[in-house]
């Protein structure tokens, strides 16, 4: 009778630990799907560009880039900021998925994910750098900068389009 309890019992605590685990992953599932949600969402606002007003073209060339320098700019910096910390967010939680084939998508998933913001950062600091060439009138620069950013354009397509196709092969 002592036995048949404690045998109850110790399936009853597996239970119990496996179905805690089972929450857990379904818990970090969401969190993953949730932060690439957010990476997404941060990449498109940053891909919109901020608005700027329709009077900014009668206004001086100084004070149009410093508005761009000091409304624009911060604030599409803050979408890239978004992002990393939604890339970052889903790699806290990859290491809490359990399925391990998951858990190694996830793995490549994340390395497209992080090569892709990278390479968006990359094209905007050469876009700040063409605004700067553009205020400072040296066409000479900008025209070079505007070389690098199509050759730069090429491989982000390629990117978004590895960021989708990973991401699906994760199943979330």
């Amino acid at each position: 009778m002592a036995m048949r309890r404690a045998v109850a019992l110790t399936f009853l605590a597996m239970m119990v630990v496996l179905l805690i685990g089972l929450g857990w992953e379904l818990h970090a599932r969401a969190e993953v799907r949730k932060a690439r949600g957010d990476y997404i969402a941060a990449l498109q606002r940053f891909e919109q560009k901020a608005k700027t007003p329709a009077e900014m073209e009668r206004l001086p060339w100084a004070a149009q880039y410093l508005y761009l320098k000091s409304k624009v700019y911060p604030q599409r910096q803050e979408d890239l900021d978004v992002a990393r910390q939604a890339l970052k967010r889903v790699k806290q939680y990859k290491g809490k998925i359990l399925e391990p084939g998951l858990r190694s998508r996830l793995g490549d998933y994340i390395g497209v994910a992080d090569r892709l913001l990278t390479w968006t950062e990359e094209m905007w600091a050469n876009e700040k750098e063409i605004d700067a060439a553009y205020f400072a009138r040296d066409w000479g620069r900008r025209q070079e900068l505007a070389l690098d950013r199509s050759a730069l354009g090429e491989k982000g397509q390629e990117l978004v389009e590895a960021e989708r196709r990973k991401w699906e092969k994760t199943g979330l």
